[in-house]
């Protein structure tokens, strides 16, 4: 696009613009006049630290990621977990992670290391 059609295209607009606020504070002249705050009250010092997750609220970081995951070998989570239970499954470089969701539940995040790899997982 040539210099002279993006200039005669910002002039367009600025001028619909014009057009539009002219139109906007003729039809309504007392507009000016009002003013909205946006400003949030101070919250109730005992709710300062809740913050809104849906339905409920918890209070900030009230999940603790986990940091240093402790792993099972596969024939000692069977005492641990059952056969169906739904895990996010990683693999890196030959590394194999599950990580089951009832757990997630509780922490949402796994930070690691695998392969030299930083890793977040989230759920």
């Amino acid at each position: 696009m040539s210099g002279k059609i993006v200039i005669a295209i910002a002039v367009l607009v600025g001028t619909a613009t014009g057009a539009i606020a002219w139109w906007f504070h003729s039809s309504n002249p007392d507009a000016a006049a009002k003013t909205v705050s946006i400003a949030r009250p101070e919250p109730d010092p005992l709710l300062r630290r809740v913050v809104s997750s849906g339905r409920m609220a918890r209070p900030r970081d009230f999940f603790r990621v986990i940091t240093q995951p402790e792993y099972l070998a596969v024939d000692e989570a069977d005492g641990w977990m059952v056969e169906d239970e739904v895990v996010i499954g990683l693999e890196i470089d030959g590394e194999y992670r599950a990580y089951p969701i009832n757990y997630l539940n509780d922490h949402e995040l796994v930070r690691e290391e695998i392969g030299g790899l930083p890793l977040l997982v989230s759920w």
